[in-house]
Protein backbone atom coordinates (compact mmCIF):
# COMPACT_ATOMS: atom_id res chain seq x y z
CA UNK A 1 0.00 0.00 0.00
CA UNK A 2 3.14 2.56 0.50
CA UNK A 3 4.69 1.29 -2.76
CA UNK A 4 7.09 0.82 -0.54
CA UNK A 5 9.00 -1.90 -3.03
CA UNK A 6 12.18 -3.19 -1.31
CA UNK A 7 9.60 -3.98 1.85
CA UNK A 8 7.06 -5.27 -0.26
CA UNK A 9 9.27 -7.45 -2.70
CA UNK A 10 11.18 -9.11 1.34
CA UNK A 11 7.62 -9.61 2.49
CA UNK A 12 6.49 -11.97 -1.23
CA UNK A 13 9.87 -13.58 -1.39
CA UNK A 14 9.19 -14.47 2.69
CA UNK A 15 5.67 -15.87 1.44
CA UNK A 16 7.03 -17.85 -0.85
CA UNK A 17 9.73 -19.60 1.28
CA UNK A 18 6.75 -19.94 3.20
CA UNK A 19 4.88 -21.62 0.54
CA UNK A 20 8.11 -24.43 -0.05
CA UNK A 21 8.24 -25.24 4.20
CA UNK A 22 4.86 -25.27 4.99
CA UNK A 23 2.81 -25.91 2.15
CA UNK A 24 0.72 -23.81 -0.65
CA UNK A 25 -2.08 -23.59 1.89
CA UNK A 26 -0.92 -20.53 4.28
CA UNK A 27 -0.05 -18.41 1.44
CA UNK A 28 -2.45 -16.20 -0.32
CA UNK A 29 -1.29 -15.42 -4.31
CA UNK A 30 -3.33 -12.66 -4.79
CA UNK A 31 -0.55 -10.90 -2.52
CA UNK A 32 2.79 -11.85 -4.63
CA UNK A 33 0.50 -11.49 -7.96
CA UNK A 34 0.28 -7.52 -6.23
CA UNK A 35 3.74 -7.17 -5.68
CA UNK A 36 4.96 -8.41 -9.06
CA UNK A 37 2.72 -5.80 -10.84
CA UNK A 38 3.82 -2.85 -8.37
CA UNK A 39 5.83 -0.48 -10.89
CA UNK A 40 8.55 0.08 -8.73
CA UNK A 41 9.75 -3.28 -8.64
CA UNK A 42 13.28 -4.18 -10.38
CA UNK A 43 13.41 -7.01 -12.93
CA UNK A 44 15.39 -8.77 -10.62
CA UNK A 45 12.93 -8.66 -7.88
CA UNK A 46 10.04 -9.32 -9.80
CA UNK A 47 12.19 -12.69 -11.37
CA UNK A 48 12.27 -14.38 -7.50
CA UNK A 49 8.69 -13.18 -6.99
CA UNK A 50 6.93 -14.40 -9.88
CA UNK A 51 9.20 -17.93 -9.33
CA UNK A 52 7.38 -18.15 -6.08
CA UNK A 53 4.06 -17.28 -7.81
CA UNK A 54 5.25 -20.20 -10.12
CA UNK A 55 5.53 -22.38 -7.11
CA UNK A 56 2.76 -21.33 -5.36
CA UNK A 57 0.47 -21.73 -8.50
CA UNK A 58 1.73 -25.24 -9.03
CA UNK A 59 1.15 -26.72 -5.55
CA UNK A 60 -2.63 -25.00 -6.01
CA UNK A 61 -2.76 -27.48 -8.84
CA UNK A 62 -3.13 -24.38 -11.57
CA UNK A 63 -0.40 -25.56 -14.28
CA UNK A 64 -1.37 -23.37 -16.86
CA UNK A 65 -1.19 -20.11 -14.16
CA UNK A 66 2.50 -21.86 -13.08
CA UNK A 67 3.18 -22.05 -16.52
CA UNK A 68 2.86 -18.34 -17.49
CA UNK A 69 4.40 -17.44 -13.88
CA UNK A 70 7.77 -19.61 -14.85
CA UNK A 71 7.94 -17.78 -18.44
CA UNK A 72 7.84 -14.06 -16.44
CA UNK A 73 10.22 -14.95 -14.25
CA UNK A 74 12.53 -16.39 -16.21
CA UNK A 75 12.41 -13.19 -18.77
CA UNK A 76 12.83 -11.19 -15.98
CA UNK A 77 16.09 -13.16 -15.04
CA UNK A 78 18.19 -12.11 -17.75
CA UNK A 79 19.52 -9.34 -16.35
CA UNK A 80 20.58 -10.74 -12.39
CA UNK A 81 23.65 -11.97 -11.50
CA UNK A 82 25.00 -14.93 -12.72
CA UNK A 83 24.77 -16.83 -9.58
CA UNK A 84 21.31 -15.79 -8.74
CA UNK A 85 20.16 -16.77 -12.56
CA UNK A 86 21.73 -19.90 -12.16
CA UNK A 87 19.57 -20.67 -9.02
CA UNK A 88 16.40 -18.80 -9.94
CA UNK A 89 16.46 -20.95 -13.39
CA UNK A 90 16.75 -24.51 -11.51
CA UNK A 91 14.14 -23.51 -8.80
CA UNK A 92 11.65 -22.73 -12.24
CA UNK A 93 12.99 -25.97 -13.63
CA UNK A 94 11.42 -27.80 -10.51
CA UNK A 95 7.90 -26.59 -11.52
CA UNK A 96 7.40 -27.91 -15.25
CA UNK A 97 8.94 -31.23 -13.98
CA UNK A 98 5.71 -33.13 -14.20
CA UNK A 99 4.10 -30.65 -17.00
CA UNK A 100 6.97 -30.09 -19.32
CA UNK A 101 9.96 -32.01 -18.45
CA UNK A 102 11.60 -31.63 -21.89
CA UNK A 103 10.96 -27.47 -21.52
CA UNK A 104 12.35 -27.96 -18.34
CA UNK A 105 14.96 -29.71 -19.03
CA UNK A 106 16.15 -26.76 -21.11
CA UNK A 107 15.84 -24.61 -18.48
CA UNK A 108 18.01 -26.56 -16.21
CA UNK A 109 20.33 -27.01 -18.61
CA UNK A 110 20.74 -23.23 -18.32
CA UNK A 111 20.88 -23.41 -15.13
CA UNK A 112 24.42 -25.50 -15.25
CA UNK A 113 26.07 -23.23 -17.78
CA UNK A 114 25.84 -20.57 -15.45
CA UNK A 115 26.25 -22.21 -12.32
CA UNK A 116 29.81 -23.77 -13.77
CA UNK A 117 30.64 -20.45 -14.97
CA UNK A 118 30.73 -18.79 -11.60
CA UNK A 119 32.22 -22.15 -9.54
CA UNK A 120 29.42 -21.63 -7.22
CA UNK A 121 29.14 -24.92 -5.18
CA UNK A 122 25.39 -24.45 -3.95
CA UNK A 123 24.18 -23.54 -7.59
CA UNK A 124 25.70 -26.11 -8.74
CA UNK A 125 24.78 -28.60 -6.21
CA UNK A 126 20.97 -27.63 -6.97
CA UNK A 127 21.08 -27.37 -10.56
CA UNK A 128 22.79 -30.86 -10.62
CA UNK A 129 20.24 -32.46 -8.47
CA UNK A 130 17.25 -30.63 -10.40
CA UNK A 131 18.96 -32.33 -13.44
CA UNK A 132 19.13 -35.70 -11.81
CA UNK A 133 15.31 -35.60 -11.30
CA UNK A 134 14.97 -34.87 -15.02
CA UNK A 135 17.51 -37.58 -15.94
CA UNK A 136 15.46 -40.14 -14.25
CA UNK A 137 11.93 -39.01 -15.06
CA UNK A 138 13.24 -39.38 -19.05
CA UNK A 139 14.92 -42.84 -18.62
CA UNK A 140 18.53 -41.75 -18.18
CA UNK A 141 19.31 -44.04 -14.93
CA UNK A 142 22.43 -44.38 -15.48
CA UNK A 143 23.53 -40.21 -15.67
CA UNK A 144 21.13 -40.04 -12.89
CA UNK A 145 23.04 -41.79 -10.64
CA UNK A 146 26.06 -39.77 -11.18
CA UNK A 147 24.34 -36.66 -10.74
CA UNK A 148 22.69 -37.63 -7.32
CA UNK A 149 25.71 -38.31 -6.14
CA UNK A 150 27.85 -35.35 -7.46
CA UNK A 151 25.02 -32.69 -6.41
CA UNK A 152 24.79 -34.51 -2.87
CA UNK A 153 28.67 -34.12 -2.63
CA UNK A 154 29.02 -30.41 -3.22
CA UNK A 155 25.72 -29.61 -0.95
CA UNK A 156 27.18 -31.41 1.79
CA UNK A 157 29.81 -29.08 1.31
CA UNK A 158 28.04 -26.16 2.03
CA UNK A 159 25.77 -27.24 3.99
CA UNK A 160 22.50 -27.29 1.99
CA UNK A 161 20.71 -29.57 4.17
CA UNK A 162 17.19 -28.73 3.35
CA UNK A 163 17.98 -29.41 -0.91
CA UNK A 164 20.24 -32.18 0.14
CA UNK A 165 17.21 -33.88 1.67
CA UNK A 166 15.01 -33.69 -1.39
CA UNK A 167 18.27 -35.08 -3.40
CA UNK A 168 18.55 -38.14 -1.34
CA UNK A 169 14.81 -39.14 -1.52
CA UNK A 170 15.58 -38.32 -5.50
CA UNK A 171 18.77 -40.86 -5.54
CA UNK A 172 16.41 -43.32 -2.92
CA UNK A 173 13.53 -43.45 -5.56
CA UNK A 174 16.26 -44.44 -7.83
CA UNK A 175 17.76 -46.94 -5.78
CA UNK A 176 14.54 -48.51 -5.42
CA UNK A 177 13.76 -48.59 -8.40
CA UNK A 178 16.87 -50.55 -9.77
CA UNK A 179 16.33 -53.33 -7.26
CA UNK A 180 18.39 -51.88 -3.80
CA UNK A 181 15.56 -51.72 -1.21
CA UNK A 182 18.40 -51.62 1.84
CA UNK A 183 19.86 -48.63 -0.12
CA UNK A 184 16.75 -47.25 -0.56
CA UNK A 185 15.88 -47.56 3.19
CA UNK A 186 18.57 -45.98 4.24
CA UNK A 187 18.20 -42.87 2.02
CA UNK A 188 14.82 -42.40 2.60
CA UNK A 189 15.71 -42.33 6.51
CA UNK A 190 18.48 -39.51 5.75
CA UNK A 191 16.30 -37.84 4.05
CA UNK A 192 13.66 -37.56 6.62
CA UNK A 193 15.92 -37.02 9.51
CA UNK A 194 17.53 -33.83 7.83
CA UNK A 195 13.94 -32.62 6.54
CA UNK A 196 12.66 -32.64 10.38
CA UNK A 197 15.81 -30.97 11.27
CA UNK A 198 15.53 -27.90 9.13
CA UNK A 199 11.63 -27.89 9.90
CA UNK A 200 10.76 -28.73 6.01
CA UNK A 201 7.30 -30.37 6.31
CA UNK A 202 6.13 -29.70 3.06
CA UNK A 203 8.29 -32.13 1.69
CA UNK A 204 7.91 -34.60 3.78
CA UNK A 205 4.57 -35.75 2.26
CA UNK A 206 6.04 -37.09 -0.97
CA UNK A 207 9.11 -38.38 0.94
CA UNK A 208 6.44 -40.45 3.29
CA UNK A 209 4.39 -41.34 0.00
CA UNK A 210 7.83 -43.49 -1.44
CA UNK A 211 8.30 -44.88 1.80
CA UNK A 212 5.10 -46.63 1.96
CA UNK A 213 5.50 -47.82 -1.24
CA UNK A 214 8.59 -49.36 -0.79
CA UNK A 215 7.15 -50.93 2.08
CA UNK A 216 4.14 -51.99 -0.18
CA UNK A 217 6.25 -53.80 -2.44
CA UNK A 218 8.38 -55.25 0.78
CA UNK A 219 5.14 -57.07 1.68
CA UNK A 220 4.36 -54.56 4.91
CA UNK A 221 0.77 -53.45 3.45
CA UNK A 222 -0.25 -52.67 6.88
CA UNK A 223 3.09 -50.41 7.68
CA UNK A 224 2.42 -48.98 4.03
CA UNK A 225 -1.23 -47.95 4.36
CA UNK A 226 -0.71 -46.15 7.78
CA UNK A 227 2.27 -44.76 6.38
CA UNK A 228 0.40 -43.65 2.96
CA UNK A 229 -2.43 -42.30 5.73
CA UNK A 230 -0.14 -39.88 7.01
CA UNK A 231 1.45 -38.79 3.78
CA UNK A 232 -2.38 -37.81 2.30
CA UNK A 233 -2.72 -35.69 5.92
CA UNK A 234 0.37 -34.21 5.29
CA UNK A 235 -0.34 -33.22 1.40
CA UNK A 236 -3.97 -31.61 2.31
CA UNK A 237 -2.22 -29.81 5.44
CA UNK A 238 0.13 -27.98 3.36
CA UNK A 239 -2.91 -28.20 0.43
CA UNK A 240 -0.30 -29.36 -2.09
CA UNK A 241 -2.48 -31.01 -4.31
CA UNK A 242 0.20 -32.42 -6.91
CA UNK A 243 1.58 -34.36 -3.71
CA UNK A 244 -1.79 -35.40 -2.72
CA UNK A 245 -2.05 -36.85 -6.37
CA UNK A 246 0.70 -38.56 -6.48
CA UNK A 247 0.00 -40.16 -2.85
CA UNK A 248 -3.44 -41.47 -4.43
CA UNK A 249 -2.15 -42.68 -7.49
CA UNK A 250 0.93 -44.42 -5.69
CA UNK A 251 -1.49 -46.10 -3.09
CA UNK A 252 -4.03 -47.26 -5.94
CA UNK A 253 -1.61 -48.74 -8.03
CA UNK A 254 -0.32 -50.22 -5.21
CA UNK A 255 -3.93 -51.85 -4.75
CA UNK A 256 -3.98 -52.81 -8.40
CA UNK A 257 -0.61 -54.56 -7.76
CA UNK A 258 -1.77 -56.43 -5.34
CA UNK A 259 -4.56 -58.44 -7.28
CA UNK A 260 -7.36 -56.14 -5.46
CA UNK A 261 -9.42 -57.23 -8.76
CA UNK A 262 -12.48 -54.40 -9.95
CA UNK A 263 -11.87 -52.69 -6.39
CA UNK A 264 -9.00 -50.48 -7.57
CA UNK A 265 -10.91 -49.28 -10.12
CA UNK A 266 -12.19 -46.47 -8.23
CA UNK A 267 -8.88 -45.35 -6.42
CA UNK A 268 -7.30 -44.92 -10.13
CA UNK A 269 -10.18 -43.10 -11.48
CA UNK A 270 -10.40 -40.48 -8.93
CA UNK A 271 -6.10 -39.93 -8.80
CA UNK A 272 -6.31 -40.10 -12.56
CA UNK A 273 -8.75 -37.49 -12.32
CA UNK A 274 -6.43 -35.44 -10.22
CA UNK A 275 -3.01 -35.94 -11.69
CA UNK A 276 -5.59 -34.22 -14.65
CA UNK A 277 -6.40 -31.18 -12.87
CA UNK A 278 -2.80 -30.62 -11.72
CA UNK A 279 -1.43 -31.17 -14.91
CA UNK A 280 0.71 -34.25 -14.28
CA UNK A 281 1.79 -36.09 -17.68
CA UNK A 282 3.57 -38.76 -16.53
CA UNK A 283 1.74 -39.45 -13.78
CA UNK A 284 -1.25 -39.38 -15.88
CA UNK A 285 0.49 -41.81 -18.20
CA UNK A 286 1.27 -44.00 -15.54
CA UNK A 287 -1.84 -44.27 -13.83
CA UNK A 288 -3.71 -44.82 -17.91
CA UNK A 289 -1.20 -48.00 -17.44
CA UNK A 290 -2.24 -49.38 -14.79
CA UNK A 291 -6.30 -48.94 -15.97
CA UNK A 292 -5.15 -51.07 -19.25
CA UNK A 293 -3.65 -53.76 -16.96
CA UNK A 294 -6.56 -53.63 -14.50
CA UNK A 295 -8.95 -54.32 -17.56
CA UNK A 296 -6.10 -56.58 -19.22
CA UNK A 297 -6.31 -58.84 -15.79
CA UNK A 298 -10.22 -58.65 -15.94
CA UNK A 299 -10.63 -59.61 -19.46
CA UNK A 300 -12.07 -56.23 -20.50
CA UNK A 301 -9.77 -56.46 -23.70
CA UNK A 302 -11.28 -53.49 -25.37
CA UNK A 303 -11.18 -51.15 -23.18
CA UNK A 304 -7.64 -52.10 -21.79
CA UNK A 305 -6.30 -51.43 -25.61
CA UNK A 306 -7.95 -47.67 -25.32
CA UNK A 307 -6.12 -46.89 -22.30
CA UNK A 308 -2.83 -48.49 -23.07
CA UNK A 309 -2.83 -46.57 -26.33
CA UNK A 310 -3.39 -43.60 -24.60
CA UNK A 311 -0.94 -44.35 -22.16
CA UNK A 312 1.82 -45.10 -24.67
CA UNK A 313 0.77 -41.70 -26.43
CA UNK A 314 1.41 -39.38 -23.23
Amino acid sequence: RRDDADVAVACARALALLTELRGPALVDETLLAAVSGMPSVTEGARAFVEEGRALLLAGLGRPDEARVAVEAAAKAAAGLPIRERSILLARLATVLVDRAPEESDQLVDRALIDATACSDDAALGLALAVKARLDHLLGRPREAEERFERALALLRVVGEKRIEARTLEGLALLHGERGRPLRARSLFEQALSLQREVGDRHASAPLLDAIASLLSEEGERHRAAATWDEALQGARECGDRRVEARVRAHRAVSERRSDAGESARHGLLAALTLSREVGDRALEAELLHELGELDLSLGHLAAADSYLQRSLQG
